[in-house]
């Protein structure tokens, strides 16, 4: 459960983001208005990449593997991405569309990585 949940949240970052953002680049809310002022430093070079975020793309296909292995912990984790996910819009970094595909595509790479460890990481009897 720990390493498919972990390659599941890795790749959703390193992968599916880098994906995206190559495609499509999206200024930060504190970017686009003035009015604005982030809680949080964000590094200039990712000043224009807001959609998808990636704290919610990686901690909800972290907690859609633990949910589709341990229901019980997986409540939790699912927990702790949303508290994550609403945080990361509060303190001015994101959009809530941003944190919608970040949801989206972390429970979408999530549940692949899940389904792609039944049908080939398994050992046969």
């Amino acid at each position: 459960m720990v390493v498919v949940s972990t390659m599941s949240a890795v790749a959703a970052l390193y992968v599916v983001k880098p994906l995206i953002v190559l495609f499509y680049a999206a200024p930060r809310p504190f970017m686009a208005l003035t009015e604005i002022k982030p809680l949080i430093k964000v590094m200039t070079i990712e000043n224009l990449q807001s959609f998808p975020s990636g704290h919610t793309l990686f901690f909800f296909a972290l907690a859609t593997t633990i949910f589709l292995f341990n229901k019980k912990l997986g409540v939790w984790f699912l927990i702790a991405a949303t508290l994550i996910a609403l945080a990361r819009v509060y303190v001015g970094v994101h959009w809530p569309i941003d944190i919608l595909a970040g949801v989206i595509l972390g429970i979408l790479t999530g549940a692949a990585g899940h389904y792609l460890y039944k049908k080939f990481g398994q050992k046969k009897l």
